[in-house]
């Protein structure tokens, strides 16, 4: 009987202490967040500077990316505003005054690591900057995953300016958002535009694709590319087939989307079945466009003329800084692949590519992370040939936004004697996610994190941008309707594709 008695006791005490261990670390979170907002709320009714934390990895050459950053930082706080002050015009809760404020970086250095030594130095460290309102963040796809739920479980609005994991942005993840387009948006361009410009300026059609995925990338790049070759495959085949039935007489201007989902003897004449009209549907066409409804003319024209489906030859894994990767390139070269992928960050790609060009292999290669594609320049200009990628700014330009910050971008790093005088993907980045901050604290009247976030992804018109024209963000965090540039790469110079 004790003995019951005792191991009665002993379950209540686990239960207890499982109760107070999640009920006190439920309360800490809330506190943190409760103390954030509090600072934030305090700095917005007296004169201290508003907080803001660079996050950048110290393992990489983040130069660029802090260049950019000061050089924001420096327009912001030294521009003159109705007041007559320096920084930010700031209006206080009562409606009735502004005053100035700066924004104050604090630098938050981390560096990579193959255990968690990366979490605790970041995490002491936002514990007791209560104060900081807003994180702009450099770290990649795989160092953003094993980070991001810090500033989160504090309260603290990231802007993250280079993960590309769809997974990134869930619903669950309140305070993060992102600059650049996630990785389902950039495999499509990367699948079907950037073939068809291919293909065009080659004269060779790109009917047969392979490629290559480093051992090191996050798990999803392969399968995006995959999915997207499929998606691309079906509109082909679905758009060409219509342009052929209205050749043919069998579809005229009538013909609407009901059509195509109902008749049985379209779809076979189309060869299409029913499963892959709603995928087409389902993947290429909006509510709005179903709300019309919409023509199968309109669609016809809207996709324009297609090129041919693709044919996945290969998809090899391949382990980066190896010495010789003659083996698996004669394996893939096998294939008789006309377009080479590279599904991998560029860095891991360098020596893959290099090899392949020895090789006297001279098949177009396709680069798919825009945040990276200047460091093939780090590949011997006799061995970059015949190399494509995309970028999120058109770096020859001769707009006058980005030709005036490329002029104050260079002046402010010579005068302060920085290295990487020229920008890149880095530095543009950088310096719009900055601004885009201050733009967003200007909009709300506060500092406060939530408030920061709310008018990212809930604003009524698209916010201001300084180089790009505007941004716009999905109520997850993702950005909207970014354009992308299609680039060549050959011999040292980086030249952007034209498109009609």
């Amino acid at each position: 009987m004790k003995f019951t008695i005792h191991i009665r006791v002993l379950v209540y005490l686990v239960l207890t202490y499982t109760a107070i261990y999640v009920f006190v670390g439920i309360q800490q979170s809330n506190f943190y967040r409760r103390i954030s907002s509090a600072r934030a709320q305090t700095a917005s009714v007296d004169r201290k500077d508003i907080q803001v934390g660079i996050l950048y990895n110290t393992s990489e050459d983040s130069s660029s990316f802090l260049n950019g950053v000061d050089l924001a930082l420096e327009e912001i706080n030294n521009r003159t505003n109705a007041i007559n002050g320096k920084g930010l015009l700031f209006m206080l809760p009562d409606g009735r005054n502004a005053i100035t404020r700066k924004i104050r970086p604090i630098y938050l250095p981390v560096r990579t690591s193959k255990d968690l030594t990366i979490v605790s130095p970041l995490e002491s460290t936002l514990k007791w900057k209560k104060d900081l309102v807003a994180i702009v963040s450099s770290l990649s796809t795989t160092m953003t995953l094993r980070t991001r739920v810090i500033p989160e479980y504090y309260g603290i609005a990231t802007l993250a300016v280079r993960p590309t994991l769809p997974s990134l942005t869930q619903e669950d993840f309140k305070y993060f958002v992102r600059t650049v387009p996630n990785f389902h948006y950039l495999a499509e361009f990367f699948m079907d535009r950037l073939p068809a410009l291919i293909s065009k300026k080659s004269g060779k059609r790109i009917k047969r694709i392979g490629i290559f995925f480093a051992t090191t990338s996050p798990e999803g790049y392969l399968d995006e590319l995959i999915a997207a070759r499929e998606v691309v495959n079906v509109r082909i085949k679905l758009v060409n087939g219509l342009q052929a039935a209205f050749e043919v007489g069998i579809l005229n201007d009538s013909n609407d989307i009901d059509d195509l989902r109902g008749s049985k003897y379209l779809q076979s004449a189309i060869d299409l079945d029913s499963s892959l009209v709603e995928k087409f549907i389902e993947d290429n066409l909006t509510e709005a466009d179903l709300k019309k409804p919409i023509t199968l003319k309109e669609i016809v024209e809207r996709f324009g003329s297609m090129d041919t489906e693709t044919m996945l030859v290969f998809t090899k894994p391949f382990i980066p800084n190896q010495k010789d990767y003659r083996p698996l390139i004669v394996s893939a070269e096998n294939t008789n692949p006309d377009l080479i992928v590279m599904a991998s960050g560029i860095p891991d790609a360098l020596g893959l590519i290099r090899q392949i060009r020895e090789m006297g292999i001279d098949k177009p290669v396709m680069v798919t992370r825009i945040n990276e594609y200047e460091q093939l320049l780090d590949i011997p200009t006799d061995r970059l040939t015949n190399v494509y990628g995309a970028a999120m700014y058109d770096p020859n330009s001769n707009s006058e936004r980005f030709l005036s910050f490329k002029e104050r971008y260079g002046r402010f790093c010579l005068l302060r004697n920085r290295q990487n005088r020229s920008p890149n993907f880095q530095s543009v980045q950088g310096y719009e996610a900055v601004h885009l901050i201050a733009e967003v604290i200007e909009k709300s009247h506060s500092a406060i994190p939530m408030n920061i976030i709310n008018t990212l992804k809930y604003s009524n018109t698209p916010l201001q941008g300084q180089i790009f024209d505007s941004y716009s963000f999905s109520t997850e965090g993702d950005i909207l309707n970014r354009k992308l540039y299609p680039l060549f790469i050959d011999r040292g110079v980086i030249s952007t594709i034209k498109e009609d």
